[in-house]
């Protein structure tokens, strides 16, 4: 049987703390500050691991500006000198290939113009004796329309030579060469007439008219009368 443990109250009905709930409260404290202590503590160690970290890059950030460059290491000659033998190894493969197949080309074209022309030939020679032909037809053609033509102009020149007259017998032309009159009456300088005498003349001119034509009146009622 658990005996029931009697609690002291006050007269305000609040419960007295015993010994043990002040032992109890003791430890309680202990405990939260034990954990607030190590929480500070870890606190504290990450700051310092984060301090300990940027000294250390700061440190090998000073140990290679320090450092002196390195010189030519015999690891890094043997590597690109191998590398270069493959390249020129694969580039004289590439020759060889590209040269064989140009002289491969080389010889079936040769081979091939070899027999066009062994077959050809009879073919090419009959060619060359047609145009030969056309041309010796065509200047033959040439030479005897030339030579027609010739002949046709002395037919021509004969029967010509036929109505020809003699020098004797020929008369002599009246019309003369008047470009010396004429060079004379233009040189004449032409001088301007006043109003006047233009209009006598045509005065004049108008009553020799009127007589004509009464002198033409005249002559065809003497012609009826009669």
């Amino acid at each position: 049987m658990i005996k029931k443990r009697k609690i002291k109250i006050d007269v305000k009905c609040k419960r007295i703390p015993t010994e043990k709930d002040d032992e109890l409260k003791t430890e309680e404290d202990n405990r939260k500050n034990s954990k607030e202590g190590k929480i500070e503590e870890r606190h504290h160690s990450d700051e310092n691991n984060f301090i300990n970290l940027e000294t250390s890059k700061k440190l090998k950030v000073l140990q290679h500006m320090r450092m002196k460059k390195k010189g030519i290491s015999t690891d890094n000659l043997n590597y690109e000198t191998k590398v270069i033998e493959k390249y020129d190894n694969e580039k004289k493969l590439l020759d060889k290939h590209f040269t064989k197949n140009i002289t491969e080309k080389e010889i079936e074209e040769a081979h091939i113009e070899s027999f066009i022309k062994e077959n050809m030939k009879e073919f090419y020679d009959e060619l060359n004796n047609k145009r030969k032909q056309q041309i010796e037809q065509e200047h033959e053609h040439e030479q005897n329309h030339e030579t027609n033509k010739k002949q046709e102009n002395n037919n021509n020149d004969l029967i010509n030579d036929l109505y020809k007259l003699s020098d004797h017998l020929k008369i002599k032309s009246t019309h003369e060469d008047t470009s010396e009159k004429l060079n004379c009456i233009t040189g004449i300088t032409e001088v301007p007439i006043p109003l006047e005498i233009k209009m006598k003349n045509i005065e004049e001119t108008e009553k020799f008219k009127r007589q004509i034509l009464k002198n033409l009146h005249n002559m065809n009622k003497n012609k009826k009368g009669t």
